[in-house]
């Protein structure tokens, strides 16, 4: 039995070669079933062998132990040449990504998960490459010195001491930034704290062509002193705020960061604002990259604005941005960014990471169920390294993570988090403490629907969960255990799709019914005899099977409605929005996802939910679209829920979650929950274990009679 070493110093691995029947010669037990006890292995079938990367920190004994003889490296061009004892190889080593945030860890032989215990919660695994994401500040430990256990890069080190090491705000003013950060207006402050607060950045130039609602102008003078998170309810107006703050900051380059639908609208901010051009005083330009035009160049000054779709898509356009060095980068609706080691959040944070000045992330819904998503967000905005210590600091004192590496809410450390978000991070007010908008009125209407098309999704789904049993039960030979079910249901959260998909569907003749009288009860007429709707309806679904059936039902019933769904252009939906807020669409069936941020739908102020979302904050999105500083008229909202079907758990879902986001937060209009005492509580998750612990009872109960 031999064990070839092979890879590179960096990344060894072995080769391990035996027969079918080997054993191990110390337990007696198959070596086929020993190597997987191995942490990182896979079978070569053109090598003959299993490849082995991940082993222990005795990888030496452990191999020799299980009687393989070690085959050396003998070319002396490699750098495993000399290597004579595997544990030469263990220690991970670490190597400055060339972003500067992130550094790679290579776990080598000690393995995977001995090496994230090292590095901490803040890592991501990189498949493509086989290595640990690790914030760079991460390989700092609390005491500032590096990490022990890891060969450290010099330069990672270096950059890991100058991220924590940002500055911040000073301390003699902290007590009056966080005091600005939740502040509805100056009024609110005295002479002195006024003075000084203008003192800092100075005030807006005469040129500055937006008018500022007072809580707009004590919202910049915090962002740009230092509270840079501006995490405003939505509608309170975060974009005058932020071209504000860069203003302020005198910013000559200045990057926005947007999800595509309102690149045109940040462009008329711009142009109004006189950014780009210092009002006139420089030959600045306004420049948008838009996708399927023409590239724009680069101007030497001014504003460039680029969908955070486009950056992930294309490299070289972020690598063309990063050599224009901007110096405030405005990131819109930024919760988007929310999840390391996805294409957006990484070309994001790569731009935010070499912003000379400052980054202002934008969003009203900062977190949608755990502070986890806070980290990249704080990241952006530079506040994680001296404010929290780090990624896998910060992940410690506000989260627990359970074994499958996800983290959730520490209930007992949310006010604390809250409390250091106030003093040093954000900017954050709600509608009702700044005065605008209305607070809506939200009902739920239970209905008894026809559940043909639920049983049959849900017959669906077990049947899908089935197929798995038996597929398991094929590989290992054995039954699924809890812990097989608990991961085949984290993976496999899809399938309740279809069984949401179905309850939507089948609430479709009642909301007909609900939005032809609400139209006919609304609708006027002019002199000419056109019809004026003076109530518009907003009809909300989640699939898009259900959004195109929901129109499909209104065709011929109420004559020129429309829809915006996901897969329309950027154009398609900004003709939609344009004619819904001229009056010329009574009833706009559309997306939660597709039209849930960034597009302002105030005409309306009446809102039926057909479907609704697991996630509180998508709810409130869709909700914020018809109330904003524009918004007159009292908001009615109502959402469907189909009696028997998963809408009553989702129900109580959200009223958990709200709980969770109002602790963090603060506000009371986190709970969009209408009917939260109908359902018991139950994740995604738990609803997938729930069914498929049912499918294996059925089929022990079946088996149990085949073999009496």
């Amino acid at each position: 039995m031999d064990a070839f070493l092979q890879g590179s110093w960096r990344h060894p691995r072995l080769l391990l070669r035996f027969g079918f029947n080997a054993t191990h010669p110390r337990t007696g037990k198959y070596l086929r079933d020993w190597v997987k006890t191995l942490e990182n292995r896979w079978f070569d079938k053109e090598a003959g062998g299993w490849i082995v990367t991940g082993i222990g920190p005795h990888p030496h004994e452990t191999i020799t132990d299980a009687g393989f003889t070690i085959r050396w490296v003998d070319d002396p061009d490699s750098d495993l040449a000399g290597v004579r004892n595997l544990d030469e190889l263990v220690t991970p080593i670490a190597r400055l990504h060339d972003n500067g945030r992130r550094t790679m860890v290579r776990h080598r032989f000690l393995g995977r998960e001995a090496t994230e215990e090292i590095v901490g919660w803040g890592a991501t695994w990189d498949q493509k490459r086989s290595l640990l994401m690790v914030p760079t500040i991460d390989l700092l430990g609390a005491d500032g010195k590096p990490r022990p256990g890891i060969i450290h890069d010099e330069n990672a080190i270096a950059e890991a001491v100058r991220i924590r090491n940002r500055p911040t705000v000073p301390p003699e003013l902290a007590g009056l930034l966080a005091k600005a950060g939740s502040a509805p207006s100056l009024d609110v402050f005295n002479e002195n704290e006024i003075a000084t607060l203008r003192s800092i950045n100075g005030v807006l130039p005469a040129w500055f062509g937006l008018p500022l609602f007072p809580f707009q102008e004590v919202g910049a003078l915090a962002a740009a002193a230092g509270h840079n998170c501006l995490f405003d309810s939505p509608r309170v107006g975060k974009t005058r705020s932020s071209l504000a703050a860069a203003t302020l900051l005198k910013s000559h380059r200045t990057l926005i960061v947007s999800p595509p639908l309102v690149l045109l609208n940040w462009e008329r901010n711009v142009l109004e604002s006189g950014l780009h051009n210092r009002g006139g005083k420089t030959d600045g330009r306004c420049v948008v990259f838009k996708t399927g035009r023409k590239q724009p160049e680069l101007p030497e000054t001014g504003v460039v604005i680029v969908s955070d779709s486009l950056v992930a898509a294309r490299p070289e356009l972020k690598e063309l941005i990063v050599g224009w060095k901007p110096q405030v980068t405005i990131v819109d609706e930024a919760h988007r960014q929310g999840t390391y080691g996805t294409k957006r959040c990484e070309a994001v944070l790569d731009l935010a990471h070499i912003t000379e000045k400052m980054v202002i992330p934008l969003t009203g819904t900062p977190i949608f169920s755990s502070p986890t998503e806070l980290t990249p967000l704080i990241e952006m905005s530079g506040h994680i390294g001296p404010v929290f210590g780090g990624v896998d600091p910060f992940l410690r004192m506000f989260t627990t993570r359970d074994k499958w590496g996800r983290n959730h809410a520490k209930k007992r450390g949310l006010e604390a988090l809250k409390a250091l978000l106030r003093q040093h991070v954000w900017v954050r007010r709600t509608k009702e403490q700044v005065g605008i908008g209305m607070k809506p009125s939200h009902d739920g209407m239970l209905l008894e629907v026809d559940l043909k098309l639920f049983r049959q999704a849900h017959d669906d789904v077990l049947a899908a969960i089935a197929e798995w049993v038996e597929w398991f039960e094929g590989q290992h030979d054995r039954t699924p255990n809890d812990e097989d079910v608990q991961e085949f249901a984290a993976t496999n959260l899809g399938l309740l799709s279809a069984m949401r998909k179905a309850a939507g569907m089948a609430k479709i003749p009642a909301a007909t019914e609900l939005i032809t009288e609400h139209i006919a009860a609304t609708t006027e007429q002019d002199r000419d005899g056109a019809p004026v709707y003076n109530r518009p309806l907003i009809v909300w679904t989640h699939h898009r099977d259900v959004t195109e059936a929901m129109a499909a039902a209104l065709d011929g019933k109420v004559e020129g409605s429309a829809m915006i769904i996901g897969g329309m252009s950027d154009t398609q939906k900004d003709d939609v929005v344009a004619r819904f807020q001229a009056g010329k669409i009574p009833v706009l069936a559309a997306s939660i996802i597709a039209a849930g941020v960034g597009i302002d739908l105030t005409r309306s102020s009446d809102v039926l939910f057909v479907e609704t979302d697991w996630t509180p904050a998508n709810v409130q999105q869709a909700l914020d679209r018809v109330n904003g500083v524009n918004q007159s008229k009292p908001i009615s909202a109502i959402t469907m829920i189909a009696k028997g079907t998963l809408d009553e758990r989702i129900q109580k879902v959200q009223h958990t979650k709200g709980k969770t986001l109002e602790a963090v937060l603060g506000g009371g209009d986190h709970d969009v929950s209408v009917a939260p005492d109908i359902g018991e509580m139950r994740t995604a998750k738990e609803i997938v274990v729930e069914l498929t612990n049912g499918v294996l009872a059925l089929l022990a109960k079946q088996n149990g009679k085949r073999a009496a």
